[in-house]
């Protein structure tokens, strides 16, 4: 009877690291899928509004599963659908599906059913379908935290490596007992502790550029929000610039057409059935930028950073002159030479934020950036792995 290859399902998952570059763990999922022009991945959501149906009838007639399923279309083409519904005490769960998925791909599973959706009732036989799935668990545990790595988590405890490697409780209690095992001679039969010795010599710069970050974690901050007026609440909207990699939060009074950090469309919402994706691919890029204090009326309530004047009051600076009250003030750049290269438009009349350089209603520039007041947003860039940690929670709404 053939039994699940334990060894090489380990090893792929270790060639996928290296061949994506996914050196910094907790790895990212995305990263690793964008590599294969052959794979597709869907949410449920997704899947359901390409084929105007319901969740529910992705998951039980196209999935077989409520977790995720993979299948093939055309000659070589492979599909991943999965259910994106999830918050941040499943997270590790959600991860470790679509790795468990990826693991049928490289494996090649899907080709051995004459069926679309690979499935104990699609083809293949049940001993078949159990060595399918043994064998795409290992590559996803071995993925996710390869034991050689667990091996040198200090302490070696169920929340370090969870929280090193963003997996669940079970698959850090799962990896411990595995390093365990290996120190003590047992379970060789699996796979050495240790890197193979003649993956580790041919693969050194792979194995030295290996680090780690603490990822960002805020899909249970999006949604209701209490004002602290009572029992009065707030829909707090998140979206996300794909340009400068800033958030914005904003509520239905102020509509958000245009980043207010760096002026572009190319923004999305942020919500809790696309936050897995964001999260893998985007969440850890999140960059914050300088912002000026300010009141409710959005004027600025610290030392004007033109002149440092430390007696700011009104509308406008007692000693350069400059406006100190940030709002639209309806100058575009056109790049032409006529009128300085600006765009005169009827200003908009909402409040701006003390680090919005530009109105999120109209794309105008803001009175605190056009006056000079707030430099512009990429000169402040940085290796996103370096800069402060953004809180979707401390991200303020418009006044």
């Amino acid at each position: 009877m053939k039994k699940p290859n334990y060894h090489r399902a380990a090893a792929e998952a270790y060639k996928l690291l290296e061949k994506s570059n996914s050196c910094v763990f907790p790895i990212s999922l995305y990263d690793i899928i964008d590599c294969f022009e052959n794979l597709k991945v869907f949410t449920f959501h997704e899947m359901a509004m390409l084929l105007d149906i319901s969740v529910e009838m992705v998951s039980k007639k196209m999935a077989l599963s409520e977790e995720g399923a993979i299948g093939t279309f055309g000659t070589d083409q492979v599909i991943i659908i999965y259910n994106s519904d999830l918050d941040s005490k499943n997270l590790g769960r959600e991860r470790f599906t679509l790795a468990h998925e990826i693991g049928h791909f490289i494996l090649g599973h899907p080709f051995h059913s004459d069926n679309s959706i690979l499935s104990r009732n699609n083809g293949i036989t049940s001993e078949e379908n159990r060595i399918f799935e043994i064998e795409a668990n290992h590559f996803a545990r071995e993925l996710l935290a390869p034991t050689f790595l667990v091996d040198d988590v200090e302490p070696l405890t169920i929340e370090k490596v969870s929280e090193r490697f963003e997996v669940s409780n079970e698959l850090s209690s799962y990896a411990i007992d595995r390093v365990k095992k290996g120190r003590s001679g047992e379970g060789l039969f699996y796979l050495n502790l240790r890197i193979p010795q003649s993956w580790q010599t041919n693969h050194p710069a792979f194995i030295e550029k290996i680090t780690y970050v603490k990822k960002t974690v805020n899909i249970d901050k999006i949604g209701m929000i209490f004002t602290g007026e009572g029992l009065k609440f707030i829909y707090k909207k998140i979206r996300y610039c794909f340009k400068c990699h800033s958030i914005q939060s904003y509520d239905f009074k102020y509509p958000l057409n245009y980043c207010s950090c760096c002026g572009s469309n190319t923004i999305k919402e942020i919500i809790p059935t696309n936050y897995f994706e964001f999260h893998e691919r985007e969440e850890q890029r999140l960059m914050s930028y300088v912002e000026l204090k300010v009141n409710e009326t959005g004027t600025l309530i610290e030392d004007c950073p033109i002149c440092g004047n430390d007696h700011v009051k009104d509308n406008f600076c007692s000693v350069c002159g400059v406006p100190i009250v940030n709002k639209c003030s309806g100058m575009s750049k056109t790049g032409d030479n006529w009128n300085g290269g600006y765009e005169e438009d009827q200003p908009c009349s909402n409040t701006l934020l003390g680090s919005d350089r530009y109105c999120s209603k109209c794309g105008a520039e803001s009175t605190f950036y056009y006056h000079g007041l707030l430099k512009d947003w990429n000169t402040e860039i940085d290796d996103p792995f370096q800069s402060p940690t953004v809180d979707i929670n401390d991200v303020k709404l418009p006044f």
